[in-house]
């Protein structure tokens, strides 16, 4: 009857034992997720964070596993992601830049048309890997407001010599042709200049905040 009851409480005393290790992995696991790797002001960046980003990142560009992916670019691109939509979303410019829904969902349509991934397939993968289906949509909204705040800001700074652009097109015959050409030129140079204008804002910008990498 002692030996039965002292295998009794040994298999007990097993079972707790691995019950209190499974608990100590999930929860060293959790700790793993939750672990803060970059501040901005008060908002946090975790791994858990970058984890979907790079999920999200691979599956979007159809990037494969074993594609190694810059993990510092990565919790960097996230950090500049947050510092666009504090000063979208600020006080000094939020009530200037409205975004309807219509055009919203057609740039959400348009942005996984390009790369061939129907809204089906991005509904699973969001369901598959737990990320909210809002995920690709804030996103957008934020570079969208992002540009329209450069805009607003910088096109009357562009200059586009015109002349130098009726040299380059000068040979072509086709008066429809010419334009066609001309007008692609000119829409080229004005999107170098306002991404340099963005790159700048961005720069600045993230002087008004504190930012830690951890």
């Amino acid at each position: 009857m002692l030996r039965k009851k002292i295998a009794i409480l040994l298999i007990l005393i097993f079972h707790f034992g691995t019950l209190v290790n499974s608990q100590e992995l999930a929860v060293q696991k959790q700790d793993f997720n939750n672990k803060i790797i970059a501040t901005v002001d008060k908002e946090t960046i975790t791994e858990l964070d970058v984890k979907k980003e790079i999920l999200f990142y691979r599956f979007i560009n159809n990037i494969s596993k074993d594609k190694e992916l810059n993990h510092d670019e990565i919790v960097k691109n996230l950090v500049n992601e947050k510092i666009k939509k504090f000063e979208v979303e600020s006080d000094q410019f939020k009530n200037y830049l409205k975004i309807d829904d219509k055009e919203i969902n057609n740039s959400v349509y348009y942005y996984l048309q390009q790369r061939k991934v129907s809204i089906e397939n991005f509904n699973q993968f969001c369901k598959k890997n737990e990320i909210l289906n809002s995920y690709l949509k804030d996103k957008i909204v934020t570079e969208m407001k992002w540009d329209q705040l450069i805009n607003g800001l910088y096109n009357r700074n562009i200059n586009i010599a015109i002349s130098e652009i009726n040299k380059q097109v000068e040979n072509i015959k086709d008066e429809n042709e010419k334009e066609t050409e001309k007008n692609k030129i000119i829409n080229k140079e004005k999107e170098e200049s306002l991404m340099k204008y963005s790159l700048e804002f961005l720069e600045k910008s993230k002087k008004k905040y504190v930012i830690n990498y951890l």
